[in-house]
Order: C-alpha cells, then sequence, then structure tokens
C-alpha cells in the first residue's frame, strides 16, 4: 500500500512540521488518488483532534474534492497495543537498531532532499 507521512494541528505563530495533511490530501488527489485513510501513528487513543479534526474537517475537505476519506481506529486501551509496543521495543534492543527503515522515507512533497534525512538521531547518546 502506498503511503506518505503528513502533520496536523499547527497551533500559534512558530513554523510546525510539513506536509500538512490538506496540502497532501490535495496533491494526492490532483495526481489521481480519489481514495484517502488516515491512521494517526502519533495519537493512540480518541481525542479532540481524532474525533474532530480528523474525522469530521479532513472528511469535510476530502468530499468537497471529490474523494473518500476515512480514519484507522485508535489504540485506546487494547492490551494487543501494548503487547506489540513491547515487542518492538524489545526487538530493537537486542539487534541494537536505533530506528526501523522507514525512517530514511522522505515525506510527501519533500523540498530538500538532500538535508532531510540529516537530523542527528536523537537517541544515539543512549545508544
Amino acid at each position: 500500500n502506498r503511503y506518505s507521512l503528513c502533520w496536523q494541528s499547527k497551533v500559534g505563530p512558530l513554523p510546525w512540521l510539513g506536509p500538512r495533511t490538506q496540502d497532501s490530501m490535495k496533491k494526492l488527489y490532483e495526481a489521481g488518488c480519489t481514495h484517502f485513510m488516515a491512521i494517526p501513528v502519533a495519537f493512540t487513543s480518541d481525542h479532540i483532534e481524532t474525533l474532530f479534526e480528523i474525522d469530521i474537517e479532513f472528511a469535510e475537505e476530502a468530499h468537497e474534492m471529490g474523494a473518500v476519506f476515512k480514519r484507522s481506529p485508535s489504540f485506546n486501551d487494547m492490551p494487543m497495543f501494548g503487547d506489540a509496543l513491547g515487542q518492538i521495543a524489545a526487538e530493537h534492543l537486542s539487534k541494537g537498531e536505533l530506528c526501523s527503515d522507514q525512517y530514511a522515507l522522505n515525506c510527501m512533497g519533500c523540498v530538500n532532499p538532500a538535508e532531510c534525512r540529516s537530523i542527528l538521531n536523537p537517541i544515539t547518546p543512549y545508544a
């Protein structure tokens, strides 16, 4: 399945991470994608951002474009989620891996691919 990493919820005057979810949906729609599935990986439980901003606002924007938009369910308090996190952490520790292979992927609409992943890994001092 094709996917891209997007960001949302900019608050205040300071710059925020990008690309914005809305901008990515628009670019993907213009490229022929008509169905979007949001998987808010930073949000493991339902709250105002998942229930309103993603479920309602993004769905409305997709509908206005003529696209279909859905969000994956949040894990909330599913025991399997906690078990999976523990397993992933244990595997990374046992193999000495600081991050997954996905870390090397560029964001949707990356404007600076030469420096996109040149940020030092913050976990390095602890490895």
